[in-house]
C-alpha cells in the first residue's frame, strides 16, 4: 500500500522560497507513486488556541477534541491519517512564522495536561512516523544553523504528532521576493530529502 505524506506548508506568500521548495518536494513524492496532500496553512480558517485545556484532560493515544469547531479538527484528522510529514516554515526574527505558531498552539490536542498538573505531556508515546523539516532564512544557512531556534520549534511539532525527525533542510538567503528562485543545488536537496523520507517509511 502506498504511503501517505502530508506536506504542512506555513509559508506567508505564494511562490515564496518556502512555497517553491514544497512544490519541488511534492513533485518528487508524486513521481514515487506515494499519496500526498499539500496543506497550505495560510489558506486554512481556524482560530487561535484560547488555552482552556479542555482538549488535554484525557490521557491516551488519540488527540483531544478542541472546543473550537473549525478547520483545525479536519487538519488533525489528516495528520492522524498520514504516515509521514514534510513541515516547512520561513523564519521571522530567528523564529518560526506566525502561521506556524498559530498552527502549533492548536496542536495542544496532542498533549495530556490535566488541571492542576504543572506541565503537559505528549500523548504520542510511540514515535512511529517520520518527518522532514524545512526552514528558509534571510541569512546564510550556516549562520541560521548557529543562531536560529526555528528548527527546534519544528522538531517539537514533529514530536507532538508522533514523528521522528529524520532530516532537516536550512535554506539561506531567502528574502521576501518573488524574484528569488530555487537554485539547482536546492532542487537537488529537495529530491534528496524527499527520497530519504520515502525510504524511511
Amino acid at each position: 500500500m502506498a504511503k501517505k505524506i502530508l506536506l504542512i506548508n506555513c509559508a506567508y506568500h505564494t511562490d515564496s522560497i518556502t512555497d517553491q521548495m514544497m512544490s519541488e518536494v511534492s513533485t518528487h513524492i508524486a513521481s514515487s507513486g506515494s499519496e500526498y496532500e499539500m496543506l497550505n496553512i495560510r489558506e486554512q480558517e481556524f482560530t487561535a488556541c484560547i488555552k482552556c485545556r479542555v482538549c488535554t484532560q484525557s490521557d491516551g493515544n488519540i488527540p483531544g477534541e478542541c472546543v473550537n469547531q473549525d478547520r483545525m479538527n479536519d487538519i488533525v484528522n489528516k495528520i492522524e491519517d498520514s504516515d509521514g510529514y514534510i513541515i516547512a516554515s520561513p523564519a521571522k526574527f530567528q523564529a518560526t512564522a506566525t502561521f506556524f505558531k498559530c498552527f502549533m498552539e492548536r496542536l495542544i490536542v496532542y498533549s495530556y495536561w490535566p488541571y492542576g498538573a504543572k506541565k503537559a505531556q505528549p500523548i504520542k508515546k510511540d514515535i512511529t512516523k517520520k518527518a522532514v523539516l524545512i526552514s528558509a532564512f534571510p541569512i546564510p544557512d550556516m549562520v541560521a544553523r548557529i543562531y536560529s531556534k526555528t528548527m527546534d520549534q519544528l522538531k517539537v511539532c514533529a514530536r507532538l504528532i508522533g514523528a521522528q525527525t529524520i532530516d532537516t533542510l536550512y535554506i539561506g538567503m531567502a528574502p521576501i521576493s518573488t524574484k528569488r528562485r530555487l537554485t539547482q543545488k536546492e532542487k537537488a536537496q529537495a529530491k534528496e530529502i524527499s527520497e530519504k523520507l520515502l525510504q524511511s517509511l
